[in-house]
C-alpha cells in the first residue's frame, strides 16, 4: 500500500495553510474536532506554523526556502530504504524566489526521485503583492521541466485537473514530478478576489474596513457567520 508524507513549505502564502493538514489531521483521529476549533488560542495544539514535536510533525519547515530541500532529503532517505511511501510538497510561486528552492530541485533530479511530488500553487501572489512584480519566476512549467523534472501545469481550482496529475505523478519513473497548480485565490468570494491585491493577511474581528472590501449580497450573512466562529473561539479560550 503506497504511504504519502505531506510537507506545508514555509513560503510566502501556502506555509499557512498547514490548516489542511490538521483538518486531514482529523479525520485520521489525531486531533479532534474540538482542538481544531481552537486554531491559534493561547494554550492550543492547532498552530498557523507548527513545529517539530507537534502531533503529526516531524520538523520544522522554515524558514523560508527549506522545506522543499528537507522534503527532498527524506524522499531519498525512503528511496534508500526501499520504501513505497511518497513525498508531496507543497509551496507557492513566491517561495521560488528562494536559491535553496532550485538548489532542491537539481537533488531530486539527479537522485531520480520518482516517489518525491512538488505542487507549487501558481497563484502570482505574495505577502507583499504580485509574485511577479517583486520578482517574476515564469515560466514555471519550462523551469521544472529543464531542472529534470516531469512537469504538468493544471486549472489547480479543478478537482479533476488535480486528481488527474496524482494520476499521473503516481505513474511517473526515474524523475520527480512537479504540479503547477494554475490557483485564483478566494475562488468563489468574488469581494474578495476582486478586491484583495496581496493574501498575507486579511483582517478579522471587525476589521473589515481596510478599504479593500467593497459589500455585496450576502455579505452580511457571511461576516455574521464568522463572527459567529469568533465568538466561539472566543468562549473557549
Amino acid at each position: 500500500m503506497e504511504m504519502v508524507g505531506i510537507m506545508t513549505a514555509s513560503s510566502i502564502q501556502t506555509g499557512h495553510d498547514t490548516i489542511i493538514n490538521f483538518a486531514a489531521m482529523v479525520e485520521m483521529g489525531i486531533y479532534s474536532m474540538e482542538e481544531l476549533r481552537t486554531m491559534g488560542a493561547d494554550g492550543s495544539p492547532i498552530d498557523q506554523s507548527p513545529i517539530e514535536g507537534a502531533r503529526g510533525f516531524e520538523i520544522t519547515s522554515g524558514s523560508l526556502g527549506t522545506g522543499v530541500s528537507q522534503a527532498a532529503g527524506i524522499a531519498l532517505g525512503e528511496h534508500m530504504k526501499g520504501s513505497d511511501k511518497r513525498i508531496i510538497c507543497l509551496l507557492s510561486d513566491g517561495e521560488l524566489h528562494e536559491g535553496s528552492v532550485w538548489e532542491a530541485f537539481m537533488f531530486a533530479a539527479h537522485y531520480r526521485l520518482s516517489n518525491f511530488v512538488v505542487i507549487i500553487d501558481n497563484n502570482d501572489l505574495g505577502a507583499t503583492g504580485k509574485t511577479s512584480d517583486v520578482m517574476a519566476v515564469e515560466p514555471v512549467r519550462k523551469k521544472m521541466a529543464a531542472f529534470g523534472f516531469k512537469a504538468r501545469q493544471i486549472n489547480g481550482n479543478s478537482i479533476p485537473e488535480i486528481l488527474e496529475s496524482f494520476e499521473e505523478a503516481r505513474n511517473t519513473k526515474d524523475q520527480p514530478y512537479a504540479m503547477i497548480a494554475d490557483t485564483k485565490i478566494f475562488t468563489g468570494i468574488k469581494v474578495y478576489q476582486d478586491a484583495i491585491p496581496f493574501a498575507h493577511f486579511v483582517g478579522a474581528n471587525g476589521r473589515w474596513d481596510t478599504g479593500f472590501l467593497e459589500w455585496e449580497p450576502g455579505w452580511q450573512e457571511i461576516l455574521g457567520t464568522i463572527e459567529g466562529l469568533e465568538n466561539e473561539l472566543a468562549a473557549l479560550g
